[in-house]
């Protein structure tokens, strides 16, 4: 991609960024984002198909960074999404702050969790479970790990993101009974 259309798909991308730290994801429009990104319409169309799209495009990054985690699947690390996911939630504050605020939550983060618990399902498929946690099916213990640190994440996020992400990482893992060192 040249650096024109980079540029315009990163405008369009702060654009909605900007646009749902003032409303609902609902009521962003094309029209909204092209105005607030200051590109006409087929300028929008040339790079998107439709707002979802440019919405599933701000994602792209956190799929990137998620999967330079694989290899940290293998190691003693568990869950090892929580770091990256930590690290991208800081440096994008302005977007998660927008979808925690203004209901975005409805927007992104069903795609961010899918992302996640799929991680937490392959993680845990390769694992022997101890009693009650060997009982139950691998998806409901996937979504219980993913829930737990949106729950962590989002608290931190309310609070302004102030606690180092490698202290709220540590949290996670404590709150899972799965560090040692916890």
């Amino acid at each position: 991609m040249d650096r024109r259309a980079a540029r315009t798909r990163a405008q369009l991308q702060q654009a909605l960024v900007h646009l749902l730290s003032e409303q609902d994801y609902e009521a962003v429009t094309v029209e909204a984002l092209c105005s607030r990104a200051g590109v006409g319409r087929s300028t929008f169309y040339a790079h998107f198909r439709d707002k979802g799209e440019l919405k599933r495009s701000q994602l792209k990054s956190l799929h990137q960074r998620l999967a330079s985690t694989d290899g940290e699947q293998a190691s003693d690390l568990h869950f090892a999404f929580s770091r990256p996911m930590l690290a991208h939630a800081k440096e994008n504050l302005a977007l998660y702050r927008a979808l925690v605020d203004q209901g975005g939550t409805e927007a992104m983060f069903p795609a961010i969790r899918d992302m996640l618990v799929e991680r937490a399902r392959a993680e845990l498929a390769g694992r022997t479970l101890p009693g009650p946690l060997g009982r139950l099916p691998r998806d409901h213990l996937a979504k219980a790990v993913v829930s737990t640190f949106f729950a962590l994440m989002l608290a931190w996020l309310d609070d302004g993101a102030t606690a180092p992400e490698q202290e709220v990482d540590d949290a996670f893992h404590a709150l899972l009974r799965l560090d040692e060192a916890a």
